[in-house]
């Protein structure tokens, strides 16, 4: 339970950081805004969620 509410404070963050960067940057292209999202999603899992299996 406790995992599920970090994960979803994780993706609310992560929503607001790839909105400042799509401002900034302006890219109308979906695509590349999903990559971006998912790169930072990805960037935030290993950073805020460090694996044990290291």
């Amino acid at each position: 339970m406790i995992k599920t509410k970090l994960i979803i404070i994780m993706l609310l963050i992560s929503g607001l950081l790839f909105y400042t960067l799509a401002s900034l940057f302006k890219t109308d292209e979906p695509v590349t805004d999903m990559l971006l999202s998912l790169i930072v999603v990805t960037l935030f899992y290993k950073v805020f969620f460090k694996d044990k299996k290291d």
